[in-house]
């Protein structure tokens, strides 16, 4: 019903280096905010966290990103030259639930990844990072390390950042510095959460050890009091051991808020 609208004839806004390089093999899709508000730092930290970890072509599908965030992402392909960003404008005429808007994209995303070329896609919200475990720095290392293709499922690990305002405030950006550093993710609010990832061709459906490959939920839940040492919090400091490195990454573009 809803296929007359995945492949809209709509402008694209392309931040890409100047010159005629291919595109590698993994593509981000970065699915639509829930809420017209301004997530230019959500939206370019996501970007530049999955960067670090060897993703380097991305599609944003537009639901109110702002001038300021097309300016920053600008900066920072200026700065990665191997860096390209497309924004997608998510126009759908009609209201539908959230299951609905996660299979269109999900389609929408394979179908323009299979048509460029790439090997390998996954959708993600602006809170979630596709992280890669085992000591391992990159993503396609850990696709790697799988040795599964076709359809790969990843389990999804709820840190439950509600992202405190007096610690977000020594920041421009609204969550990741401060986020980054929780090591506790919730198992009871983690059941059952996926994110496929489609991996080369053929091969089926697998689940991915989480040993391997992880998706790290940074949003918030709804103030959910969890207890640290409870027997549902599980401690995965996978990110937080390289907060150092994460901050100097990013630190550039998330500079401190210099005293009023």
């Amino acid at each position: 019903a809803f296929s007359a609208y995945l492949h809209i004839e709509a402008p694209v806004l392309a931040v890409q280096p100047s010159g005629n390089q291919q595109p590698t093999d993994i593509v981000a899709c970065l699915a639509p905010q829930e809420n017209h508000v301004d997530s230019t730092y959500p939206a370019l930290e996501n970007v530049l966290l999955h960067y670090f970890f060897g993703v380097k072509e991305f599609y944003l599908y537009d639901n109110g990103l702002t001038n300021k965030l097309m300016v920053a992402l600008g900066q920072a392909v200026q700065q990665f030259s191997d860096l390209n960003v497309a924004v997608l404008p998510w126009n759908l005429p009609v209201v539908l639930d959230k299951n609905s808007i996660e299979q269109i994209i999900a389609n929408d995303c394979h179908l323009r990844a299979r048509g460029r070329g790439y090997t390998t896609n996954f959708v993600v919200g602006l809170n979630q990072i596709l992280v890669p475990k085992s000591g391992l720095s990159s993503v396609k290392q850990a696709l790697e390390q799988s040795q599964k293709s076709g359809q790969l499922l990843v389990d999804v690990h709820k840190f439950c950042s509600e992202y405190p305002e007096e610690q977000a405030k020594k920041y421009k950006s609204s969550r990741m510095i401060t986020a980054l550093q929780l090591n506790v993710y919730n198992t009871d609010l983690s059941s059952g959460l996926k994110v496929k990832v489609g991996h080369k061709s053929g091969g089926g459906q697998h689940q991915v050890s989480q040993d391997e490959l992880a998706v790290h939920d940074y949003g918030n839940c709804n103030n959910y009091d969890m207890d640290v040492n409870g027997a549902e919090s599980v401690r995965d400091r996978t990110i937080s051991r390289q907060v150092v490195q994460v901050e100097k990454f990013i630190g550039n573009f998330f500079p401190l808020r210099t005293a009023s």
